[in-house]
């Protein structure tokens, strides 16, 4: 596919809103990659307007919400592409609370690099776009046309970005028929509905299919193209879901030939039981991992009782992250880590004492 790329814009609300917009309409013509200066080109526009070679002389800056805003925008498009003429692109140009946010939506775009890049080959094999509009997938609703600027991303999240001024904003955010969590916050919601929300400089309204499980990765200084020996699943409240990663040699054209895999993953809740599937990778490729230390994060649950691997009871962990179980007590969350061979997946079931309404995503 060729990528489509929005030329050398000014920094105005307006652009921002457009992107947004244009990103999802060229996904539902076939056109996938869409590509921003994120941030925009040229900084706020002059009195002469839009001109490229005041911008380079003289510097013009972008408002600190608008340019954090803007970065989340790119967190969950295609490409992220940080690129300017007008002398502040990259987040320790700014002051905080712009600095630490825009940092935060960088964070964010390399935890959900195995996601993405999942997306991205489910839009090669099926023609489905990774940032889609939203009514391509609810195209019986009206409402799904009413809001141009909110877009699926992948298989399981949909986005609502900031496109107005203010600390906290507000967001008309559509929720889709269903059950939705708030990736962020863990506040759920049920659709289809219209609700308004105050949303403050670090956070972008983004909602989690109930029950889907989301792989992502610790985020570090770079994103290497060999297969990460650890990655993070987070299952998310509901009944069932599921998710899946992809996988290939990351470098190369042997996916073209079959050179891949793909691992399932399904979770399950009833009766205070909670199962989370690591089914077995089907398929091969060069480099690929004969086992992988699963970070596996359980959201909205109380304390665990009872923690077992295929059966087996696991013992808790020396410390958070090491091999074992702990327990997030603030934000209601227990988390998992063990090795699982590639070949054979595991089963991982959590009595817990009872399942909580709401929780906050653990960090680290």
């Amino acid at each position: 596919s060729t990528i489509q790329f929005t030329g050398d814009t000014c920094a105005t609300w307006e652009m921002l809103a457009f992107q947004a917009e244009l990103t999802a309409a060229e996904s539902a013509i076939g056109l996938p990659y869409v590509s921003h200066d994120i941030g925009s080109f040229n900084g706020t526009p002059s009195s002469g307007g839009c001109q490229a070679v005041a911008a380079a002389l003289s510097g013009s800056p972008v408002p600190d919400d608008l340019y954090v805003r803007w970065l989340q925008f790119g967190t969950f498009q295609p490409l992220d592409r940080l690129h300017s003429n007008h002398g502040k692109r990259l987040p320790w140009e700014y002051d905080d609370p712009a600095r630490s946010a825009a940092a935060q939506a960088l964070r964010l775009r390399g935890e959900l690099v195995p996601y993405t890049y999942t997306a991205a080959r489910r839009a090669v094999d099926t023609g489905l776009p990774i940032a889609g509009p939203l009514y391509l997938r609810w195209p019986r609703l009206r409402r799904a046309y009413d809001h141009p600027t909110q877009f699926t991303f992948g298989r399981d999240l949909v986005v609502a970005p900031v496109t107005s001024p203010g600390d906290p904003a507000q967001v008309q955010l559509w929720v889709p028929p269903g059950d939705w969590v708030e990736y962020s916050t863990g506040r759920r919601f049920h659709g289809p509905a219209l609700v308004t929300l105050s949303v403050p400089l670090a956070r972008v309204p983004v909602l989690v299919r109930a029950g889907a499980v989301v792989p992502t990765q610790t985020p570090g200084a770079s994103t290497g193209t060999a297969p990460a020996r650890r990655l993070v699943l987070t299952a998310f409240p509901g009944r069932r879901g599921s998710g899946e990663l992809y996988d290939d040699a990351g470098a190369g054209f042997g996916y073209r030939h079959g050179e891949f895999a793909r691992t399932t993953v399904t979770q399950r809740r009833a009766g205070g039981v909670v199962s989370v599937a690591i089914g077995r990778a089907r398929g091969s490729f060069p480099g690929q991992l004969r086992s992988r230390e699963w970070d596996l994060r359980i959201m909205s649950l109380g304390l665990p009782q009872v923690v077992t691997v295929d059966g087996e009871p696991l013992r808790p962990s020396a410390r958070p992250g090491a091999p074992g179980w702990s327990y997030d007590q603030a934000a209601r969350v227990v988390r998992v880590v063990t090795s699982v061979p590639a070949r054979a997946g595991a089963v991982i079931r959590v009595r817990s004492s009872r399942e909580v309404r709401a929780d906050r995503r653990p960090t680290g």
